[in-house]
């Protein structure tokens, strides 16, 4: 991960920016804040399956923790939150936003596993916030845009921190 980052860091110097979600992703949360968790999923959007019932995310369509409402008529808006503790106490969250929902809720790697990936985020976030105020500098300069820098450009769901 830290040659990945060298490698996008020498090509931004030069004026190429390569699109590489996490470290794009990471960075546009830094400057701009974001949804809690990143996605967005059951706070800034929804899913509506085929059957009509409304779930907090698309990859959740068992999980009976996910269902927001049975069907779309008696759906008003959700004010589940999902993402608690250890995430929101965590000087990461601005950043990390909690992590993927779905991974967050499921724990699919066990505690263990989910602690192992806070580990190589924090790291990733440390780097990032190290290297910010050089891209800005990039972009006063003219050097590259800001909106080659920042990705997505919209809510599109993407997972950029596992």
């Amino acid at each position: 991960l830290g040659k990945l980052l060298h490698f996008w860091l020498e090509n931004i110097e030069n004026g190429r920016v390569y699109g590489i979600v996490p470290f794009q992703g990471i960075l546009k949360r830094s400057i701009y804040g974001g949804s809690v968790p990143p996605c967005g999923s059951g706070t800034d959007s929804v899913t509506i399956t085929t059957d009509g019932r409304v779930l907090a995310c698309p990859i959740a369509v068992e999980e009976k923790w996910a269902l927001l409402a049975e069907d779309l008529r008696n759906f008003r808006e959700s004010k589940k939150t999902f993402i608690e503790e250890p995430c929101t106490s965590c000087n990461f969250l601005k950043e990390c936003g909690g992590r993927c929902l779905y991974a967050y809720m499921e724990k699919l790697w066990g505690e263990e596993g989910f602690y192992e990936i806070c580990k190589i985020t924090m790291w990733l976030v440390e780097r990032m916030r190290k290297v910010r105020p050089k891209l800005l500098e990039m972009v006063e300069s003219g050097i590259i845009e800001l909106n080659d820098l920042i990705y997505p450009a919209y809510n599109n769901s993407v997972e950029i921190i596992p």
